[in-house]
């Protein structure tokens, strides 16, 4: 039986976690525009790094077992990516995103042990974060708001993508989670 408080080498791992998501998102932030042909919709720099969110996160997830532990790894890389710089309005999306997916999990109540369950939460939490971006980019009248307006068929695309790449990376999380729990590296 799992303990519901994170022990210090859960938290270790989430720590570790969130830090290679951040330097994974330094290198792969700007990628995310090559899938949009450089249209500057918000929530584009995002796809190749929410990729890897899913992957890690799905990860952690089924490693930890704990309510909050996907939130937690979301929570952490984006407190990071604050302390370098980036705007909150950017990371309150991507957070939102985490807890959205999290959420589902719960309801679903797989209690993090079932990869069977686990696989459609990247694609929730980057689909959510795109929707939670242009919604905050309404919000604020920010200038790339303008793009959407002229080309909303361009939004629904890059909307289906940010759902398709979240699908994948936990796919791909989800099938890593089989083969460690086959060799006993997670129990």
């Amino acid at each position: 039986m799992t303990k519901s408080y994170f022990t210090s080498r859960d938290l270790a791992f989430v720590g570790v976690t969130a830090s290679v998501l951040v330097v994974i998102g330094f290198f792969t932030g700007c990628l995310g525009r090559l899938f949009v042909l450089g249209l500057p919709i918000p929530g584009t720099h995002g796809l190749t790094n929410g990729f890897f969110d899913a992957f890690l996160g799905v990860i952690a997830a089924a490693k930890i077992r704990k309510i909050g532990a996907f939130t937690l790894v979301g929570v952490i890389e984006n407190l990071i990516k604050v302390m370098m710089g980036k705007p909150l309005y950017a990371v309150g999306p991507a957070i939102a995103g985490f807890l959205i997916a999290e959420l589902f999990m719960f309801l679903a109540g797989h209690r993090y042990c079932c990869s069977k369950c686990i696989w459609p939460i990247g694609g929730i939490m980057l689909g959510s974060r795109f929707i939670l971006k242009i919604g905050i980019f309404y919000l604020l009248g920010l200038p790339a708001l303008k793009v959407i307006q002229a080309y909303p068929l361009a939004a629904l695309w890059v909307l289906s993508l940010s759902f398709v790449i979240g699908l994948l990376g936990s796919l791909l999380g989800s099938g890593v989670i089989k083969e460690l729990r086959k060799a006993g590296v997670i129990k």
